[in-house]
C-alpha cells in the first residue's frame, strides 16, 4: 500500500490507544471453497453444503469478539463516520467530498489495522455513496455537475471515488470491483457493523470473488444470524446507538471511553 494512504489511516486513528494489526487466530485457510461453490450452483437451503459453508465462515471464538475488538472497532467506525460526513452545503466536486473518498480507500487498502477494519470501511462506503448519490442529483438539477449521455448516478458516484484515490495507482476497474465488494460486505453486515467480527477469512476470499452470486451471501447472512448469540445481537443494535449519539454529540476520546464503558458494562457478563 502507497505510504502516503498508511499515513492518511493513521491520522484517522490518532489521538486513541494503538490499534494494531490483528489476526483472526481461526483464520480457516486451509480450508476448500467446494461448500461454497456448491451452493453458489444451487441456492439450496437446509443442505449439507450450507451447513459446512456456515461452520467455515463463522469464527469460533464469539464470546472474545467483544472484548478484544470491540472498543478499537468503536473507535474506527467513529472516525470513519467523521472523516465521511461533509458538510451540507458541499457539492459532489468539493474538496470534502475528496477527502471523504481518499479517507474511505485508505481505510479499505490499510495493512496495519485489524482484520475487520478494512470490511468496516467498503459498508462505509456504500452508506457514503448513497448520501453523494442525493448530491449529484441535486448537482445536476442546479446544472452544477454536466450530465453526461448514459451516466448512471452510481457512476458518477464510483467515478468520484476514482479520481480522488487514483493518485495512488487504483485503476478504474478497481475502483467498480471495490463497489462490488462493498455491497458484498453490506450486505453480510446485515444490523450492525458489529457483526463484521463474526466472519472468518474465508469469507473476505468469497466476497472478494465476483463470481460467488449475491444470493449465497445473503443465504449466508441469513443463517449466521440464526446461529448468533442472542447477547451479541443485543450488542450490534446498542452499538449503533452509542456510535449515533457519539457522532451527534462530537464526543471526544474521553467521552468516548466513557460512553464505550458503560456500553461494555451492559453487555458484558458479571
Amino acid at each position: 500500500m502507497d505510504q502516503s494512504a498508511e499515513a492518511t489511516f493513521a491520522g484517522l486513528i490518532s489521538g486513541f490507544p494503538s490499534i494494531t494489526s490483528q489476526t483472526p487466530a481461526d483464520t480457516h485457510d486451509a480450508m476448500d471453497c467446494s461448500a461454497s461453490n456448491k451452493l453458489n450452483r444451487r441456492n439450496a437451503l437446509g443442505s449439507a453444503d450450507l451447513q459446512e459453508l456456515v461452520r467455515q465462515s463463522m469464527r469460533t471464538d464469539l464470546d472474545n469478539l467483544f472484548h478484544d475488538h470491540g472498543w478499537h472497532l468503536y473507535v474506527v467506525w467513529v472516525q470513519i463516520i467523521r472523516a465521511t460526513s461533509v458538510p451540507s452545503a458541499s457539492t459532489c466536486l468539493d474538496l470534502p467530498v475528496t477527502e471523504a473518498f481518499r479517507a474511505l480507500h485508505a481505510s479499505i487498502t490499510t495493512e496495519n489495522g485489524p482484520y475487520w477494519v478494512s470490511r468496516l470501511a467498503l459498508v462505509r462506503l456504500t452508506t457514503f455513496t448513497d448520501l453523494i448519490a442525493s448530491t449529484i442529483r441535486d448537482d445536476r438539477k442546479r446544472k452544477r455537475l454536466p450530465a453526461k449521455v448514459g451516466s448512471r448516478i452510481v457512476g458518477t458516484a464510483i467515478d468520484l471515488y476514482h479520481g480522488a484515490s487514483a493518485h495512488w495507482g487504483v485503476t478504474r476497474e478497481n475502483s467498480e470491483k471495490i463497489r462490488r465488494m462493498a455491497n458484498r460486505w453490506r450486505i453480510l453486515a446485515q444490523e450492525s457493523p458489529l457483526l463484521l467480527l463474526v466472519y472468518t477469512e474465508k469469507v473476505d476470499k468469497m466476497v472478494r470473488d465476483l463470481s460467488v452470486r449475491l444470493a449465497t451471501l445473503k443465504t449466508l447472512a441469513r443463517e449466521v444470524l440464526k446461529l448468533m448469540p442472542a447477547k451479541l445481537k443485543a450488542a450490534a443494535a446498542d452499538f449503533l446507538r452509542m456510535v449515533q449519539i457519539t457522532v451527534q454529540r462530537n464526543y471526544d476520546a474521553e467521552q468516548m471511553l466513557a460512553e464505550f464503558t458503560q456500553f461494555h458494562a451492559r453487555h458484558t457478563e458479571v
